[in-house]
């Protein structure tokens, strides 16, 4: 049976196309501002995820659904998929069941930041290095402690370690340190 001309054209067009075309429908766009919250468009999402798309070659090789996947789940975060803002991200990798590259959405430090905020729990939230020429003390157990004072002058040295704490709601501090050798490992 011979094939269709749309057939054909479908088959030329690239991911990146059909992606396009997918985002550029107003149903889509329709389930895209549904997911959004107030202040973003979903304009800015597809021309931000589109520009994404254009500046990594393997995700142009990904397939236009899982990328559709991706910005609709981006969409529903509210987080936009890209580098400049930091806080999610388009990750191509290879399917083995399927044997195509696709879209995956990686959130971002700056993203997971955004969306602690956002729960209402989380005061306030910060993340640091710590250097080998700076004062470090932490301890555990039912009462942990922290206490980091960097290097004021000269050379701060290695890395060492990084950590992150958080003010919980009702005022309560908790951290999480991690030394560079298992920060590495990630």
């Amino acid at each position: 049976m011979p094939k269709k001309k749309t057939d054909v054209a479908v088959a030329q067009k690239t991911n990146v196309e059909l992606f396009r075309d997918a985002v550029g429908r107003d149903d889509m766009k329709s389930q895209i501002a549904a997911a959004l919250p107030q202040h973003m468009t979903p304009e800015r999402m597809i021309r931000v995820a589109i520009t994404a798309i254009q500046t990594n070659p393997d995700l142009q090789e990904c397939s236009w659904r899982s990328m559709l996947g991706c910005v609709v789940e981006a969409s529903q975060l509210g987080l936009e998929p890209g580098g400049v803002i930091g806080h999610a991200y388009l990750v191509p990798y290879n399917n083995r069941k399927t044997g195509y590259k696709e879209a995956q959405l990686m959130i971002g430090y700056k993203g997971l930041i955004d969306l602690a905020r956002r729960s209402g729990d989380i005061g306030r939230i910060t993340a640091e290095v710590v250097y080998e020429n700076d004062k470090f003390v932490y301890t555990k157990g039912l009462d942990p402690t922290l206490v980091h004072e960097p290097a004021m002058s000269g050379d701060p040295g290695d890395i060492i370690a990084a950590y992150a704490t958080a003010q919980l709601k009702d005022g309560t501090i908790q951290f999480h340190v991690m030394p560079v050798e298992e920060i590495h490992k990630k």
